[in-house]
């Protein structure tokens, strides 16, 4: 299939679950296949990412190489990137055939970028990770029921044995494991747990693991592994099931709920107040009001104490003269 066609195909997918969670049923109604209206997607703004997402599953003929000396401005001169309207003409000409346009440059480095991917996972303890490239398909459709619904998935990379599932992320970020995990993992986690319903579903196995691979888009293009554990995958899993629940009847109604209409009050989580207890514990002596410091004795930031304790005494004669005292 087609990414346009999936794309159009009326189905729940990670992504409407992640958007339904996280933010809400009416802004997940409104980027999907549901809505006849349904904006374009911005595709310009991820061509890096895309390049290297298809020049390492196997999608080199997705990408249009366009070399600047090749569209030279009237004055001669070589553009530097998109900036004037005969590259930026080829630019759109490839929009407009499905490709992703890479300046040469760009595509140079991407290349490198994949190359640093494939000698990272050659590297992998587990063999099934290791060689996964060696068997297997990319981006294949799914199609699959689930609780009621017909549900979609596109697997970036599946084992032979279908027994792994390879997710790529490339990031403008830290592909640090703990940084990924603290910052992008919880955009993934429920898709990776639908995808793993669809490859069982579909497949016929009786599990199969998902394993992200990480990639910082700039150099030395580092990466890493990461998965999901027990707890995270059980996690993951009731929150599939919840937006599950909510699309459904979302559909059912044919009701999106966008935002409460209510003041919504900010309360601090125990992380937070814990936190300003810390800092309180640390910050030095407590606040006495009859220790005014007059900056006597002080070496350096005499100016500022005598300049606090001024203020303090003018703020005390401004309460005498309301209180009359």
């Amino acid at each position: 299939m087609k990414m346009d066609e999936y794309v159009a195909l009326k189905a729940f997918s990670g992504s409407l679950a992640q958007t339904v969670l996280t933010d809400c049923p009416y802004q997940a109604w409104f980027e999907s296949s549901w809505n006849p209206d349904r904006p374009p997607d911005n595709a310009k703004a991820a061509d890096v990412g895309t390049t290297m997402h298809d020049l390492l599953l196997g999608g080199e003929g997705k990408i249009e190489i366009i070399d600047p000396n090749d569209y030279p401005s009237k004055t001669g001169s070589i553009p530097a990137g998109w900036t004037n309207n005969a590259i930026r003409g080829a630019r759109n000409l490839a929009y407009s055939l499905g490709k992703t346009p890479m300046l040469i440059g760009d595509y140079a480095a991407a290349k490198k970028a994949r190359d640093a991917a494939l000698a990272y996972l050659a590297q992998c303890a587990d063999p099934a990770v290791r060689d996964v490239f060696s068997t297997g398909a990319g981006e294949r459709t799914i199609i699959f029921m689930d609780r009621g619904m017909l549900c979609k998935c596109r697997p970036d990379w599946l084992s032979a044995d279908r027994l792994v599932h390879l997710s790529y992320k490339s990031t403008i970020g830290s592909a640090n494991p703990s940084e990924w995990i603290r910052r992008i993992l919880p955009q993934h986690d429920v898709s990776a747990v639908l995808y793993e319903r669809g490859i069982r579903a579909a497949c016929g196995v009786e599990r199969t693991h998902t394993v992200w691979l990480a990639q910082a888009q700039k150099p030395p293009y580092l990466c890493s592994l990461i998965d999901l554990g027990p707890a995270w995958q059980e996690m993951a899993e009731r929150r599939l099931n919840i937006a599950l629940d909510i699309w459904r009847e979302c559909l059912w109604t044919g009701l999106f709920p966008a935002y409460p209409t209510h003041i919504c009050s900010a309360e601090p989580s125990s992380w937070q107040m814990a936190a300003v207890e810390e800092q309180e514990a640390s910050a030095g002596m407590p606040y006495e009001p009859d220790k005014i410091p007059d900056g006597r004795g002080v070496k350096s930031g005499g100016k500022a104490a005598r300049s606090l304790a001024e203020s303090i005494e003018q703020m005390r004669a401004i309460e005498r003269a309301n209180t009359g005292e």
